[in-house]
């Protein structure tokens, strides 16, 4: 009994000194442990001036509808020629068709040459003509909508160019036809060579689908103004209003560039990004050291005070870098690793 009661005692003693040992042991090492922890290294870098274009994700989006026709002139006789081929693409200030060797000009634009021109005409239809002739023969017309001496020589020379033996300096409507849409891709083709020329105002080719509306979509945050829609076939100039909204401000390069994509449905959508035309200055920081507090707030630590400064990012470098409005001073330094130094970071507001 003496034996038992003496073992239980030695137990007892046995356990109280191992834990004792274990405490004592895990106080040391802690402590080594924090000897061995040093504090966090702060890492700086400096605030860098660049370009903001606002660039962000964009689509642009045509519904199509059918394609128009260009209609033969009032020139009579034989087709000698046809530019027009599937596939191809009229250009403006280029031959569609020739009947006996006389050239159909092809012209863009929303005004028709409806009439014979001289000296002493005024119009839209006078200034377009001017355009034309200006481009066909090289000679300056002026261009002001007036019908006058320089004109009239214009279409001399272009008369010689026919080979009009006595040429008249008046213009004939006869010798163009409107291209309803720029770029006019052909799809069909209504004349061949060899047939008699068609009646005025038949159709000699029918364009591809035609765009009918367009609607750009981006989360670019930009100022409003001149954009760019950029893709790696083409670019769109398009404009961003004063309430965000987005529209086309060529629809011909528009066009070329949904034609070349496929459409689903009647409509096209491409994708790509929308930039600023003309870049604003801004500055740039390590992604790293931008901090998006609990209330989606954003800003960085600047790296002297270490104190929480507000800043907007407006956008991303391929660097991996954030662009930022130009709110830091030129010579700031920022955090690199705000966390690990200040701990959590509450973003002022501003």
């Amino acid at each position: 009994m003496r034996r038992a009661r003496a073992y239980e005692v030695a137990v007892v003693v046995l356990v109280a000194a191992a834990v004792l040992a274990v405490w004592l042991l895990t106080r040391g090492a802690s402590q080594a442990l924090a000897e061995l922890d040093p504090d966090p290294v702060p890492v700086a870098a400096p605030v860098t001036s660049a370009d903001l274009d606002f660039a962000a994700d964009g689509t642009l989006t045509a519904t199509l509808g059918p394609g128009p026709d260009v209609l033969a002139s009032a020139l009579a006789g034989t087709v000698t020629s046809v530019s027009a081929a599937p596939g191809s693409e009229l250009a403006a200030g280029a031959p569609v068709y020739a009947v006996d060797g006389v050239p159909v000009v092809g012209y863009a634009g929303e005004t028709v040459l409806y009439r014979a021109l001289r000296i002493g005409d005024e119009g839209d239809d006078v200034r377009v003509a001017q355009g034309l002739l200006a481009s066909l023969t090289g000679r300056e017309t002026g261009q002001d909508g007036r019908f006058g001496a320089s004109t009239a020589a214009a279409v001399r020379a272009y008369e010689r160019s026919l080979g009009v033996a006595e040429p008249t300096g008046e213009l004939r409507p006869e010798w163009f036809t409107r291209l309803p849409v720029v770029p006019f891709v052909v799809d069909a083709v209504a004349v061949q060579p060899g047939q008699p020329a068609p009646a005025a105002g038949e159709p000699v080719a029918t364009a591809a689908a035609t765009a009918t509306a367009y609607e750009v979509d981006s989360g670019a945050s930009g100022p409003p103004g001149d954009y760019v829609f950029v893709t790696p076939t083409g670019e769109v100039p398009v404009i961003r209003a004063e309430d965000g909204s987005w529209s086309v401000a060529d629809d011909a390069a528009a066009l070329r560039l949904v034609l070349a994509s496929p459409a689903t449905g009647g409509a096209v959508t491409v994708s790509g990004r929308v930039r600023l035309t003309t870049a604003e200055p801004g500055q740039s920081v390590p992604g790293a050291a931008v901090v998006t507090d609990a209330s989606g707030a954003t800003c960085v630590v600047d790296a002297t005070a270490e104190a929480a400064v507000p800043v907007v990012v407006v956008g991303a470098g391929v660097d991996g870098t954030a662009r930022i409005r130009p709110t830091l001073d030129a010579d700031a330094t920022v955090l690199v690793n705000p966390s690990v130094v200040v701990g959590d970071v509450t973003c002022p507001s501003g």
